[in-house]
């Protein structure tokens, strides 16, 4: 049985905005090796045109990137970027 989401009736785009999110995240992460590739990821903006990119902005969108986090359990650490990724650096923080 496949799921699916129930904002999925509410938010006309939404259905579309998750299934481009998805697909490219499933993409860009085949070649992902560290931390910076998963920054890359995070400010991807493929599918723009679309409004459905990784990361959106203010112009594009009501709801858009206000920030982003990576998790490195491996190495307790996680990074933060307070804002849009495409504007701000991401910080480290020791876990």
């Amino acid at each position: 049985m496949r799921l699916r989401n129930l904002g999925f009736d509410i938010e006309p785009n939404f259905e579309q905005w998750s299934h481009d999110h998805q697909a490219r995240a499933e993409e860009l992460i085949k070649t992902a090796n560290n931390i910076n590739d998963l920054k890359t990821i995070l400010r991807d903006r493929k599918n723009a045109d679309k409004k459905t990119a990784i990361c959106t902005t203010e112009k594009e969108d009501k709801c858009y990137t206000y920030s982003a986090f990576i998790f490195d359990t491996k190495n307790c650490s996680a990074y933060y970027c307070k804002g849009n990724p495409l504007h701000n650096q991401f910080k480290k923080y020791k876990l």
